[in-house]
């Protein structure tokens, strides 16, 4: 048996035979371990009147497809427009 993968990888038994004559046979039997992606929300928008208006959104919570949450990420934010605009 191997060490567990920590996300994804191979989990290896391996079962070794000998007979009274000293034949050795091994089987192994193999998980391929494959994550699958993680689903995001849809993107988040807000009509605002003015730039006071506007407030750092809360990310949403994002689970991968074991039940593990995945960490908050840091946001990368554009620049402010002077008058109009995203």
């Amino acid at each position: 048996e191997n060490t567990d993968p920590v996300c994804e990888g191979d989990k290896i038994y391996t079962f070794t035979y000998t007979d009274c004559a000293g034949n050795v046979s091994v089987y192994t039997y193999t998980y391929t371990i494959d994550l699958l992606a993680f689903t995001l929300p849809a993107n988040g928008f807000m009509t605002v009147t003015g730039i006071g208006d506007v407030v750092t959104p809360t990310p949403p919570t994002v689970v991968d497809n074991c039940g593990v949450t995945l960490a908050t990420p840091t946001p990368d934010v554009s620049l402010t427009p002077a008058c109009n605009g995203s």
